[in-house]
Protein backbone atom coordinates (compact mmCIF):
# COMPACT_ATOMS: atom_id res chain seq x y z
CA UNK A 1 0.00 0.00 0.00
CA UNK A 2 1.41 3.49 -1.22
CA UNK A 3 1.11 6.05 1.14
CA UNK A 4 1.36 9.86 0.92
CA UNK A 5 2.25 13.07 2.90
CA UNK A 6 -0.02 16.26 3.36
CA UNK A 7 0.96 19.70 3.94
CA UNK A 8 0.56 18.91 7.76
CA UNK A 9 2.88 15.83 7.61
CA UNK A 10 0.04 12.89 8.60
CA UNK A 11 0.29 10.20 5.85
CA UNK A 12 -2.80 8.83 4.43
CA UNK A 13 -2.92 5.72 2.03
CA UNK A 14 -3.95 5.77 -1.26
CA UNK A 15 -6.80 2.96 -0.67
CA UNK A 16 -8.01 4.64 2.34
CA UNK A 17 -11.11 7.13 1.12
CA UNK A 18 -11.89 8.19 5.18
CA UNK A 19 -9.94 10.98 5.58
CA UNK A 20 -11.27 11.36 9.15
CA UNK A 21 -8.97 8.82 10.17
CA UNK A 22 -5.46 10.49 11.22
CA UNK A 23 -2.68 8.40 10.86
CA UNK A 24 0.29 8.57 13.15
CA UNK A 25 3.36 10.15 11.40
CA UNK A 26 5.97 8.99 13.97
CA UNK A 27 7.36 6.15 15.84
CA UNK A 28 4.47 5.50 18.28
CA UNK A 29 7.26 3.66 20.38
CA UNK A 30 8.56 7.61 21.38
CA UNK A 31 5.50 8.14 23.33
CA UNK A 32 5.69 4.47 25.45
CA UNK A 33 6.99 4.28 29.03
CA UNK A 34 10.06 1.52 29.07
CA UNK A 35 8.69 -0.31 32.27
CA UNK A 36 5.11 -0.65 31.60
CA UNK A 37 5.19 -0.15 27.64
CA UNK A 38 1.79 2.14 27.44
CA UNK A 39 1.48 5.22 26.42
CA UNK A 40 3.43 7.50 29.15
CA UNK A 41 0.93 8.83 31.84
CA UNK A 42 2.48 11.81 33.24
CA UNK A 43 5.92 11.75 31.38
CA UNK A 44 8.86 12.25 33.48
CA UNK A 45 12.31 12.49 32.46
CA UNK A 46 15.41 10.77 34.55
CA UNK A 47 18.55 13.15 34.01
CA UNK A 48 21.45 12.53 32.93
CA UNK A 49 20.40 9.99 30.58
CA UNK A 50 17.07 11.63 29.21
CA UNK A 51 15.15 8.33 29.52
CA UNK A 52 11.48 8.71 29.58
CA UNK A 53 8.89 6.83 32.01
CA UNK A 54 5.23 7.53 33.53
CA UNK A 55 5.27 9.05 36.78
CA UNK A 56 3.90 5.98 38.69
CA UNK A 57 6.22 3.94 37.23
CA UNK A 58 9.84 5.61 37.46
CA UNK A 59 8.75 6.45 41.07
CA UNK A 60 7.91 2.95 42.18
CA UNK A 61 11.21 1.73 40.38
CA UNK A 62 13.29 4.26 41.85
CA UNK A 63 12.11 3.93 45.32
CA UNK A 64 14.24 0.42 45.09
CA UNK A 65 16.29 0.98 42.65
CA UNK A 66 18.20 4.72 41.69
CA UNK A 67 19.99 3.58 38.59
CA UNK A 68 17.51 4.10 35.09
CA UNK A 69 16.13 0.82 34.22
CA UNK A 70 16.54 1.58 30.91
CA UNK A 71 20.27 2.13 30.69
CA UNK A 72 21.07 1.82 34.42
CA UNK A 73 22.97 5.00 34.85
CA UNK A 74 22.50 6.40 38.29
CA UNK A 75 19.25 8.61 38.91
CA UNK A 76 20.61 12.06 39.28
CA UNK A 77 17.09 13.60 39.09
CA UNK A 78 13.81 12.76 38.11
CA UNK A 79 11.78 15.83 35.88
CA UNK A 80 7.91 16.42 34.56
CA UNK A 81 8.74 16.57 30.80
CA UNK A 82 6.09 19.35 30.17
CA UNK A 83 6.60 19.32 26.14
CA UNK A 84 6.25 15.61 25.59
CA UNK A 85 3.26 15.85 27.71
CA UNK A 86 1.73 17.78 25.40
CA UNK A 87 2.55 16.03 22.58
CA UNK A 88 1.33 12.60 24.04
CA UNK A 89 -2.28 14.72 25.30
CA UNK A 90 -2.50 16.21 21.72
CA UNK A 91 -1.88 12.26 19.97
CA UNK A 92 -4.33 10.90 22.70
CA UNK A 93 -6.83 13.41 21.53
CA UNK A 94 -6.41 12.00 18.04
CA UNK A 95 -5.86 8.67 19.01
CA UNK A 96 -8.54 8.21 22.17
CA UNK A 97 -8.63 4.28 21.70
CA UNK A 98 -5.01 4.58 22.65
CA UNK A 99 -5.61 5.75 26.22
CA UNK A 100 -5.76 3.66 29.27
CA UNK A 101 -8.66 3.12 31.72
CA UNK A 102 -9.39 4.73 34.15
CA UNK A 103 -8.76 2.18 36.81
CA UNK A 104 -5.13 1.96 35.13
CA UNK A 105 -4.55 5.58 35.42
CA UNK A 106 -5.84 5.78 38.90
CA UNK A 107 -3.37 3.09 39.85
CA UNK A 108 -0.69 4.85 38.33
CA UNK A 109 -1.65 8.61 40.21
CA UNK A 110 -1.90 6.55 43.25
CA UNK A 111 1.34 5.59 43.01
CA UNK A 112 3.24 9.06 42.27
CA UNK A 113 0.91 10.43 45.28
CA UNK A 114 2.48 7.93 47.40
CA UNK A 115 5.98 9.11 46.37
CA UNK A 116 5.07 12.65 46.49
CA UNK A 117 3.53 11.90 50.24
CA UNK A 118 6.77 9.78 51.41
CA UNK A 119 9.37 12.55 50.25
CA UNK A 120 7.45 15.63 51.35
CA UNK A 121 7.30 13.78 55.00
CA UNK A 122 10.91 12.71 54.42
CA UNK A 123 12.05 16.78 53.94
CA UNK A 124 9.49 17.82 56.91
CA UNK A 125 11.64 15.54 58.72
CA UNK A 126 15.07 16.48 57.59
CA UNK A 127 16.81 19.69 59.44
CA UNK A 128 15.17 23.05 57.99
CA UNK A 129 12.35 21.17 56.41
CA UNK A 130 15.16 20.58 53.20
CA UNK A 131 16.16 23.63 52.50
CA UNK A 132 17.31 25.12 49.73
CA UNK A 133 21.55 24.07 50.22
CA UNK A 134 23.75 25.98 48.66
CA UNK A 135 26.39 22.91 49.69
CA UNK A 136 24.53 20.92 47.35
CA UNK A 137 25.79 17.93 46.00
CA UNK A 138 24.83 19.34 42.47
CA UNK A 139 26.21 22.36 42.94
CA UNK A 140 29.62 24.10 42.60
CA UNK A 141 31.18 24.90 45.80
CA UNK A 142 34.00 27.75 45.99
CA UNK A 143 36.31 24.76 45.92
CA UNK A 144 36.01 24.44 42.10
CA UNK A 145 38.70 23.64 40.04
CA UNK A 146 38.31 26.92 37.88
CA UNK A 147 39.34 29.20 41.22
CA UNK A 148 42.50 27.02 41.08
CA UNK A 149 42.80 27.72 37.43
CA UNK A 150 42.29 31.62 37.52
CA UNK A 151 45.15 31.43 40.34
CA UNK A 152 47.27 29.41 38.31
CA UNK A 153 47.13 31.91 35.76
CA UNK A 154 47.19 34.91 37.13
CA UNK A 155 50.87 33.43 38.66
CA UNK A 156 51.79 32.76 35.32
CA UNK A 157 51.09 36.50 34.48
CA UNK A 158 53.19 37.39 37.36
CA UNK A 159 55.86 35.93 36.16
CA UNK A 160 56.12 37.01 32.62
CA UNK A 161 57.81 39.69 32.82
CA UNK A 162 54.94 41.75 31.27
CA UNK A 163 53.70 44.73 33.13
CA UNK A 164 49.95 46.22 33.39
CA UNK A 165 48.53 49.44 34.23
CA UNK A 166 45.80 49.28 36.55
CA UNK A 167 43.55 49.90 33.77
CA UNK A 168 44.93 46.83 31.37
CA UNK A 169 44.65 44.23 33.96
CA UNK A 170 42.43 43.53 37.27
CA UNK A 171 43.83 42.96 40.65
CA UNK A 172 43.48 39.10 41.90
CA UNK A 173 40.87 40.00 44.57
CA UNK A 174 38.66 41.78 41.47
CA UNK A 175 38.99 38.75 39.23
CA UNK A 176 37.79 36.63 42.21
CA UNK A 177 35.54 38.63 43.20
CA UNK A 178 33.68 38.78 39.58
CA UNK A 179 33.46 34.82 40.02
CA UNK A 180 31.61 35.51 43.02
CA UNK A 181 29.40 37.61 42.06
CA UNK A 182 28.41 34.63 38.92
CA UNK A 183 28.16 32.03 41.60
CA UNK A 184 25.69 33.95 43.38
CA UNK A 185 24.04 34.47 40.33
CA UNK A 186 23.88 31.37 39.36
CA UNK A 187 23.21 29.90 42.90
CA UNK A 188 20.02 32.54 42.81
CA UNK A 189 18.63 31.03 39.47
CA UNK A 190 19.52 27.43 40.84
CA UNK A 191 17.36 28.35 44.05
CA UNK A 192 14.99 29.86 41.93
CA UNK A 193 14.40 26.49 39.58
CA UNK A 194 14.37 24.46 42.75
CA UNK A 195 11.77 26.48 44.68
CA UNK A 196 9.66 26.81 41.18
CA UNK A 197 9.82 22.92 41.19
CA UNK A 198 8.93 21.74 44.81
CA UNK A 199 5.93 24.74 44.10
CA UNK A 200 4.60 22.46 41.40
CA UNK A 201 5.35 19.45 42.73
CA UNK A 202 3.51 20.27 45.88
CA UNK A 203 0.58 21.65 43.22
CA UNK A 204 -0.03 18.38 42.21
CA UNK A 205 0.60 16.19 45.14
CA UNK A 206 -2.63 18.62 46.40
CA UNK A 207 -4.56 17.38 43.28
CA UNK A 208 -3.74 13.69 43.32
CA UNK A 209 -4.81 13.99 47.08
CA UNK A 210 -7.80 15.81 46.45
CA UNK A 211 -8.65 13.45 43.46
CA UNK A 212 -7.65 10.45 45.80
CA UNK A 213 -9.88 11.71 48.94
CA UNK A 214 -13.15 12.35 46.40
CA UNK A 215 -12.99 8.62 45.24
CA UNK A 216 -12.67 7.31 48.88
CA UNK A 217 -15.89 9.41 49.64
CA UNK A 218 -17.58 8.11 46.51
CA UNK A 219 -16.49 4.68 47.83
CA UNK A 220 -17.80 5.23 51.22
CA UNK A 221 -21.46 6.38 49.40
CA UNK A 222 -21.73 3.69 47.39
CA UNK A 223 -20.57 1.05 50.52
CA UNK A 224 -23.09 2.85 52.70
CA UNK A 225 -25.70 2.62 50.01
CA UNK A 226 -25.14 -0.71 49.54
CA UNK A 227 -25.73 -1.80 53.02
CA UNK A 228 -28.56 -0.20 53.45
CA UNK A 229 -29.65 -1.95 50.39
CA UNK A 230 -28.83 -4.95 52.23
CA UNK A 231 -30.55 -4.24 55.57
CA UNK A 232 -33.28 -3.59 53.62
CA UNK A 233 -33.62 -6.25 51.61
CA UNK A 234 -32.84 -8.64 54.87
CA UNK A 235 -36.07 -7.60 56.75
CA UNK A 236 -38.01 -7.73 53.42
CA UNK A 237 -37.48 -11.61 53.37
CA UNK A 238 -37.42 -11.65 57.22
CA UNK A 239 -41.26 -10.23 56.99
CA UNK A 240 -42.10 -12.34 53.93
CA UNK A 241 -41.15 -15.63 56.09
CA UNK A 242 -43.11 -14.24 58.79
CA UNK A 243 -46.24 -13.91 56.76
CA UNK A 244 -45.89 -17.20 55.06
CA UNK A 245 -45.57 -18.70 57.83
CA UNK A 246 -48.58 -16.67 59.50
CA UNK A 247 -50.46 -17.92 56.81
CA UNK A 248 -49.35 -21.68 56.64
CA UNK A 249 -51.45 -21.90 60.23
Amino acid sequence: MLYREDGNGLKSSEGDNDASKPTCFFDESLLACDICLEIMHNAMNVSPCNHKFCAGCIYEWNSLNNKCPKCRWNAADITRDATLNSIIEQYLIAFPEKRRDKAQLIELDERELNHLEQWDRKRESDEGDYDYDMEDQFFESEDSDSFEVQDEQLESDEDDGLEYSSSDRWSENDMIGSFDEDDDENDADRQDEYISRRNLEKARMERLRREKEERDRLKELEAERSRKTSAKSKKEKSRERRCGTGGGN
